[in-house]
C-alpha cells in the first residue's frame, strides 16, 4: 500500500509538472520531478507516525515550492507585473532542492525514531484525572463567553463579522497594531483551546462542552479568519474529535484535500459580496495568485541578493514593541522587498528561507535549515517517544497546534508568523497553567 501511494502521489505530481504550456525547460522540470519524489516518498514513512512536523515540512514543499512554481513558469505568470526568466526560476528551485536534502539529511541524523509508547488519544484508555468540577465549568464558561462578548464588541456588534473575514458587509478589516495581535492571535484562540481542553480533561456537565464549543465556532467561524488560522484553530479540533485522522496516511491526504479544495474555498470569505460566486470543488487556478507567491518572493530576494546582516530577524525578536517607541523598526520582509522593488502591493509573503537569506545570504538559509531540521525533528520525538503526553493528555494541544503553525512559518512572512505562533502559545500556556489551575 505505502509504495502505491508513493506512486500515485508521484504520477499526480508530474501532471503540472509536465503539462504543455507557453513554455518549456528540461533542467527545471528535472529538478522538480526530484522535489516531488522526494516529497512523495516521506509522506508515507513512519508508519508509527501517521501526523508529524516532517510531513507537514514536506506538504508545504509539494505544493508551495514545486507545484505552484512549475505552474507559474508553464503560463508565464505575472506576479505584481512581474514575469521571471528561465535561468530565474532553475536557480531558486536548485536551492529549493538543496534545502529539502540537507532537511532531510539533518532531520534524520537527529530525530531518534524509537516510540516507547504512542501518545493517548481520547479512544485510548489509561488513567484520566477528574472530570472538572461545576465551578471550574462556570469559570471556563464565564471565561469564553466574555472573550466571545468582547470580541462582537470590538466589531461593534456587526453579526456579519463572525461570518466573513471582509466585503460589502463589513468593510476594510485588516488586522493591524498591538491591540489586533492580542485580540486575534490571544484571545481569539484561547476559546478553542477552553473547548479542546475541557474535553480532554472531562466535564460533569455535557452541555458545558457544547456552550464552550459554540463560543468557540462563534469567536473563530473558518469563513471569518485568515486560511492559516483556521488551520491552527481547527486542525487540534479535528485530530481530537477524529480518531481516523490519526491513523496511518489519512491525516497527509486529509492536508492534500484541504490545500485543494477547502483553502480556495475559504478565501471566497475574504472580501465576500452579494455577487460573489461560492464553489467548493478542485482549484487548480490558484497556484497562480498571490496566495502562492512564496517561491517567487524566494525568487526575487535570490536574484536581487537582498542582505540586511540582521536587521529583518532584529524586528521579528522584538515584533513586540511599537513603532511609537521605535520609528525605525524593520517592516515585514515581504513589505521590505515589495518597497526595494517599487511594487504596487506590498501585503505580500516571504518564505522562511527567503528570511534565511534576506538576513546573512545563503549561510543564513544553511542556518535557518539546520535550526528547523533540529527543532522540528525533537519536537517530534518527543511527542511520539515520550510517556509524558499518555499522564498529561493536555500537552498534545500544544503540538496539534504547531501543525497547524508550522505551514504559516514556512509561507512567512516570519514577522507575522513568529507573532501569530507567539500569541497562540502564550494562549495555550494561560489556558493551561491558568484558566485550568482556577477551574
Amino acid at each position: 500500500m505505502r509504495i502505491f501511494l508513493i506512486a500515485i502521489t508521484f504520477l499526480l505530481s508530474c501532471i503540472p509538472i509536465l503539462s504543455e504550456g507557453f513554455r518549456y525547460s528540461f533542467p527545471l522540470e528535472a529538478i522538480n520531478l526530484v522535489i516531488a519524489f522526494i516529497c512523495s516518498y516521506q509522506f508515507y514513512q513512519s508508519d508509527e507516525r501517521p501526523f508529524s512536523l516532517h510531513k507537514i515540512f514536506h506538504l508545504f514543499f509539494l505544493f508551495f515550492f514545486c507545484i505552484a512554481p512549475m505552474i507559474q513558469f508553464k503560463n508565464n505568470t505575472d506576479f505584481l507585473k512581474t514575469t521571471f526568466k528561465e535561468e530565474e526560476y532553475i536557480l531558486t528551485s536548485s536551492y529549493v532542492l538543496g534545502i529539502l536534502v540537507l532537511y532531510n539529511i539533518i532531520y534524520l541524523l537527529i530525530s531518534t525514531k524509537k516510540n516507547t509508547s504512542t501518545p493517548q488519544t481520547n479512544e485510548n484508555k489509561g488513567q484520566r484525572p477528574s472530570p472538572i468540577g461545576t465551578t471550574g465549568e462556570i469559570t471556563l464558561i464565564v471565561l469564553a463567553s466574555s472573550i466571545f462578548l468582547y470580541f462582537l464588541h470590538y466589531n461593534g456588534y456587526n453579526i456579519y463579522a463572525l461570518f466573513f473575514r471582509g466585503g460589502e458587509f463589513i468593510g476594510n478589516n485588516e488586522e493591524s497594531g498591538i491591540f489586533d495581535l492580542f485580540l486575534n492571535n490571544f484571545l481569539r484562540p484561547m476559546t478553542m483551546i477552553l473547548f479542546l481542553g475541557a474535553s480532554i480533561r472531562g466535564v460533569r456537565h455535557k452541555p458545558t462542552l457544547f456552550l464552550l464549543g459554540t463560543f468557540f465556532i462563534l469567536t473563530a467561524m473558518p469563513t471569518s479568519m485568515a486560511r492559516f488560522a483556521t488551520a491552527a484553530m481547527y486542525i487540534p479540533v479535528l485530530l481530537w474529535f477524529i480518531p481516523a485522522l490519526r491513523r496511518k496516511n489519512v491525516f497527509v491526504l486529509t492536508i492534500m484535500t484541504g490545500l485543494l479544495v477547502v483553502f480556495p474555498f475559504l478565501n471566497t470569505f475574504r472580501e465576500y459580496s452579494s455577487q460573489t460566486e461560492v464553489e467548493f470543488s478542485l482549484n487548480f487556478e490558484q497556484f497562480e495568485e498571490l496566495h502562492f507567491d512564496a517561491y517567487s518572493m524566494f525568487m526575487r530576494v535570490l536574484t536581487g541578493d537582498y542582505v540586511t546582516y540582521g536587521r529583518q530577524l532584529l524586528g521579528v525578536i522584538l515584533f513586540w514593541v511599537p513603532r511609537s517607541f521605535w520609528p525605525a523598526k524593520p517592516i515585514g520582509s515581504g513589505a521590505f522587498i515589495a518597497e526595494q522593488q517599487g511594487l504596487w502591493f506590498s501585503n505580500i509573503s516571504m518564505p522562511y528561507f527567503g528570511e534565511g537569506y534576506i538576513n546573512f545570504g545563503t549561510i543564513g538559509v544553511i542556518l535557518f535549515v539546520f535550526f528547523l531540521a533540529f527543532a522540528t525533528a525533537k519536537i517530534d520525538d518527543r511527542y511520539w517517544n515520550y510517556e509524558i503526553y499518555q499522564n498529561d493528555k493536555f500537552r498534545q494541544i500544544f503540538y496539534f497546534l504547531l501543525l497547524g503553525l508550522l505551514m504559516f512559518i514556512l509561507r512567512g512572512d516570519l514577522l507575522s508568523s513568529f507573532a501569530f505562533t507567539c500569541g497562540f502559545l502564550c494562549s495555550y500556556f494561560f489556558v493551561k497553567y491558568i484558566a485550568f489551575k482556577t477551574a
